[in-house]
C-alpha cells in the first residue's frame, strides 16, 4: 500500500549528481537568447528537442520531493528539499524566461513555420505557444511574477496546506471523542451511522472554522493576485487564462453551464430519492454522504482492490489490464491512510521512465475503490501519451484528463454492478455511480460557482473576510442545490481545506471535473451503440493527448460538437435514464 519513490531517486547523492548537469543544459540554452528570431524550421525543431530533454529531468526533479511531502507533510526532510528544488527550478525558468517570448514572436512574424515538416510533431504544442503569445508580459516583468510567486502567492497556498494537515480534529465516535488528522476524519463523513456522521462533520468543521479567518487571509490573497495578472495580461474574462491551459474556450463552458443549470431538476430529484430512502423528508446536511441502507457490508480489501481494478480493466482491453497490474506491482501507489498525509487523491506522471505515481488513502470501502479505478485511469491514459506523444503534447489538459479517467471509472462501475454478489450490492453500486456524476457535476460545478463569485466580490473592492467568503460559497451552492438540504452551520467551512482553491497554478481547477463527468455521459451513450468501434477511438483519444484541439479531436472520432448544447444534451439523457432506474427502487 506504499509507493517505492527509490524508483525516481534511490539516494540524496543521485540528486545532487543530476542538479549540475541539468545546470550545464540550461546555461547552453541560454547561448540561444536574442538568436531565436532568426531560426530557420529545422533550427526551431533542434532547439525544441534541447528543451524538452531538460524538461524531462527538472520535472522529476521537482516531483520528487513533491510526492514525499504529499505523503507525509511531516517529512522535514522532505519539506527542505521542495523548497531547495522550487528556487533552483524557479530561477532556472526565469533564466529561461525568453523562450516562450522569442519562438511566440518568431511564429507570429513567420506564421507559415506552423505548416513546415520539420515541426509537424510539434505542430499543435507551437500554434498555442503562438496564440497565448499575445498575453505574455515582457521579459522583465515575467520573470519579477517568477520571483514574487516563489516567496509570495505559492506560499499561501503551502500554508493552507499545513494549516489542513496539521490541525488535530475532535470527533465523536460511538460516544468516545477521539482526535483524528484530517484524512482520516475525513472518511468519517460516510460513516454508517448517522450520529459518527454528524460528529464528524461538525467536528471537521469547527476545526476548520478556528483557524478561518488564516484560510480567507490565504484565499483572499491568491485570487487577488490571480485577477491582477490575469487583468495585467490583458484577458477579457477570469476564465480565458485557464480555458487557454485546457484547451478549450469560455463558450465552451458556458454552454456547459447552461445545460447544467437548465437540468438542475435532476440532480435535485436524486438528492430526495436519497432523503426517501434515509427514511427522511428532506436531506440533511450530514447525510449528504451517507451510505445508502442497501451498501453492501462486505469490506474490499486491499489485495481485493487491486484484484478487482485489474480485471476491470482488462474487461475493457487487455492492456489496460496490463497497465494496472504494472503499478501494483511495481510498487507506484501509495494507499495507507496516515497522519500528515495530503488530503485527496491524485496520479503524478513521470514521462522519463514512461510511468506515473498514484496516491490516495484507502478505506476499504466502495469509495475508495472508486477513486483507485478513477486514478488509474489517469495512469492508463499517461501510458499511452508518454509512448506515443512528445512531452511537450503530453498536456491535453485537466478536461480531457478527466474525461478519459472518468471512462474507465464508469465501465468500471457498470461491470462491478453487473457482477455483485447481492442484489443490495448491485443497487449500491448503481446509487453509487450515480451519486458520483450528480457530485462532480452538481456540487463540484458549484465550486465553479464560488470561484467566479470571490472574483466578482473581488472585482467590486469588496473585502474577503470568512464571513463574506462564507456567504459567496452559499449562494454558490444554492444554484445547484437550491433548498433540497438543510444544511449544518458548521458546513459553511467546506471551502477552507480544498486546495484546489489556493493553489495558484489551478485557478479554476474544478471545471474540469464537470467537464469530464458530463462528456463521459454522452460518450457512453456511443459506446452502447457500437462498442467495438468506439474503443479502437477511445485508444485512439487517449494516445492523441494534447496533439490536437479537443473540438477537432471529439469531431473526427466521436462525431460530436463541443459549442453545441446537443452534445450537452445527451449526456443530461443517459443521466436522466440512470435516475429513473434508481426510481425503480423506490
Amino acid at each position: 500500500m506504499e509507493w517505492d519513490l527509490s524508483l525516481l531517486f534511490k539516494t540524496q547523492d543521485e540528486i545532487e549528481t543530476l542538479l549540475p548537469k541539468l545546470e550545464e543544459q540550461v546555461k547552453s540554452l541560454t547561448t540561444y537568447k536574442g538568436k531565436i528570431l532568426d531560426f530557420s524550421t529545422k533550427d526551431l525543431s533542434d532547439f525544441i528537442d534541447e528543451f524538452e530533454l531538460l524538461q524531462y529531468s527538472s520535472a522529476k526533479l521537482s516531483q520528487y520531493p513533491s510526492l514525499r511531502v504529499s505523503a507525509n507533510s511531516k517529512d522535514e526532510d522532505a519539506v527542505k528539499l521542495m523548497n531547495r528544488i522550487q528556487k533552483i527550478t524557479t530561477d532556472w525558468s526565469k533564466s529561461l524566461a525568453f523562450i516562450a517570448l522569442e519562438v511566440g514572436e518568431l511564429l507570429q512574424n513567420s506564421p507559415e513555420y506552423l505548416d513546415s515538416p520539420d515541426l509537424e510533431n510539434r505542430r499543435y504544442y507551437l500554434q498555442r505557444l503562438a496564440s497565448q503569445s499575445k498575453h505574455r508580459l515582457s521579459e522583465d516583468e515575467e520573470i519579477v511574477i517568477m520571483e514574487k510567486d516563489q516567496y509570495g502567492v505559492r506560499q499561501w497556498s503551502q500554508l493552507q496546506g499545513d494549516l489542513v494537515s496539521k490541525t488535530v480534529f475532535e470527533i465523536d465516535v460511538n460516544g468516545e471523542k477521539q482526535s483524528h488528522s484530517w484524512s482520516s476524519g475525513y472518511g468519517l463523513r460516510s460513516h454508517k451511522d448517522h450520529e459518527t456522521r454528524k460528529s464528524a462533520m461538525i467536528g471537521l468543521g469547527k476545526g476548520l472554522q478556528e483557524k478561518a479567518d488564516s484560510y480567507a487571509f490565504a484565499l483572499r490573497n491568491v485570487s487577488a493576485n490571480y485577477i491582477t495578472e490575469a487583468k495585467r495580461r490583458g484577458y477579457s474574462h477570469y476564465m480565458q487564462s485557464s480555458t487557454h491551459t485546457s484547451h478549450l474556450s469560455v463558450e465552451i463552458i458556458d454552454t456547459m453551464f447552461e445545460v447544467l443549470l437548465k437540468n438542475v431538476d435532476v440532480f435535485q430529484e436524486f438528492l430526495k430519492i436519497k432523503a426517501k430512502l434515509l427514511g427522511t423528508d428532506k436531506l440533511r446536511g450530514e447525510d449528504l454522504e451517507a451510505p445508502f441502507p442497501f451498501t453492501s457490508e462486505r469490506e474490499i480489501t486491499w489485495d481485493e482492490a487491486k484484484q478487482i481494478v485489474v480485471d476491470g480493466f482488462t474487461e475493457f482491453d487487455p492492456e489496460f489490464g496490463e497497465i494496472a497490474d504494472h503499478m501494483f506491482t511495481n510498487n507506484r501507489v501509495d494507499a495507507k491512510p496516515r497522519d500528515g498525509k495530503r488530503a485527496g487523491a491524485f496520479c503524478s506522471t513521470h514521462y522519463e521512465d514512461k510511468s506515473s505515481f498514484i496516491m490516495m488513502s484507502y478505506n476499504n470501502n466502495m469509495d475508495s475503490l472508486g477513486t483507485l479505478a478513477h486514478e488509474m485511469g489517469h495512469a492508463v491514459h499517461a501510458h499511452y501519451i508518454t509512448r506515443e506523444q512528445p512531452l511537450f503534447h503530453s498536456n491535453m489538459g485537466m478536461p480531457l484528463a478527466e474525461t478519459a479517467s472518468e471512462f474507465g471509472s464508469l465501465l468500471f462501475n457498470l461491470k462491478f454492478m453487473n457482477e455483485a454478489k447481492s442484489e443490495d450490492e448491485r443497487k449500491a453500486v448503481l446509487f453509487n455511480m450515480v451519486e458520483q456524476f450528480m457530485t462532480a457535476m452538481y456540487e463540484v460545478g458549484s465550486r465553479t460557482l464560488f470561484e467566479t463569485g470571490l472574483y466578482d466580490a473581488l472585482d467590486n473592492n469588496e473585502y474577503l473576510n470568512h464571513e463574506k467568503i462564507n456567504e459567496i460559497f452559499w449562494d454558490a451552492r444554492s444554484k445547484t442545490f437550491g433548498d433540497a438540504i438543510d444544511w449544518l452551520p458548521e458546513q459553511a467551512y467546506h471551502w477552507c481545506w480544498k486546495p484546489h482553491y489556493y493553489i495558484p497554478s489551478f485557478r479554476y481547477y474544478n471545471y474540469p471535473y464537470v467537464f469530464g463527468e458530463f462528456s463521459v455521459l454522452s460518450l457512453y451513450a456511443s459506446y452502447r451503440k457500437d462498442p467495438q468501434s468506439f474503443t479502437q477511438n477511445y485508444k485512439a483519444f487517449l494516445k492523441s493527448g494534447g496533439s490536437r484541439h479537443p473540438t477537432e479531436m471529439f469531431k473526427e472520432l466521436f462525431d460530436f460538437d463541443l459549442t453545441s448544447a446537443s452534445f450537452w444534451e445527451a449526456g443530461i439523457e443517459e443521466l436522466r435514464n440512470f435516475v429513473d432506474q434508481c426510481k425503480s427502487y423506490l
